[in-house]
């Protein structure tokens, strides 16, 4: 069987190339993605092809680290167009040099659900943490760099663009209804995130909230405690807790 490539996103990393995203259909593995890595002279450093028997896989959005490793948020369907067709989201990580290091699922409650589109874009912060925003339903997570979550909220848009930045707030545009039920036109709507001292998820900062930051104060690694996402508990989540407290 015979297919045809498409190219369907580019992707820049500052300094060392940019990369072309390409879906190649109708193969004898289904639906596949191909990444295709250039250095800034133009010359082609690696390829890949990620394909998984009875899937179709779709590429989604990708983003870089500090470390310039590439991320690819994608989709795959086993099974497409049957009663049992499954979809999930996945997260693969590759080395600098295109070596496929890590393969995931996202957690977004959605693994089996026939003609379910699942659609999201996504951003690496200062810790190499994953952010992912999607849109079924709209919900944006930040997740440990072994796939968990960290948190959730629901997001009052289907998104389209997500910006980390470097103090760890998010800026999420996309596109939304109006509150009047009966309208069909949509419009673009932008959000900027700020990092939530509520660390226990019980609506108020408060002293728990700020132990909590007290107790991990120094700490390198994933957690909840380091609001900003730069991969230590310091100065600035332990500031940011008391300027939220109380509200």
């Amino acid at each position: 069987m015979r297919g045809f490539d498409v190219p369907v996103i580019g992707y820049t990393v500052p300094g060392r190339g940019a990369v072309v995203g390409i879906h190649s259909f109708g193969g004898t593995t289904g639906d596949d993605i191909v990444l295709l890595f250039y250095n800034p002279n133009g010359s082609r450093e690696w390829a890949y092809r990620y394909t998984s028997a009875y899937y179709d896989d779709y590429l989604l959005s990708m983003a870089h680290d500090a470390q310039n490793r590439l991320y690819a948020l994608t989709t795959s369907v086993l099974w497409a167009n049957d009663r049992l067709e499954q979809v999930s989201m996945r997260l693969l990580r590759f080395s600098p040099n295109g070596t496929l290091e890590q393969d995931m699922v996202v957690p977004t409650g959605h693994t089996s659900s026939r003609g379910l589109s699942l659609r999201g874009v996504l951003g690496i912060n200062a810790a190499g943490q994953p952010i992912v925003a999607y849109a079924h339903p709209p919900f944006l997570t930040r997740l440990t760099r072994a796939g968990s979550v960290l948190w959730g909220m629901r997001l009052p848009m289907e998104p389209q663009a997500l910006f980390v930045e470097p103090q760890g707030a998010l800026l999420v545009a996309g596109s939304a209804f109006p509150e009047d039920p009966h309208a069909e036109a949509r419009y673009l709507l932008v959000v900027k995130y700020t990092p939530s001292a509520d660390l226990n998820g019980d609506g108020v900062v408060d002293d728990a909230d700020l132990l909590q930051v007290l107790l991990e104060f120094g700490t390198e690694g994933e957690t909840v405690a380091d609001l900003n996402g730069d991969g230590v508990v310091d100065d600035a989540d332990l500031i940011a807790v008391l300027f939220q407290f109380g509200s």
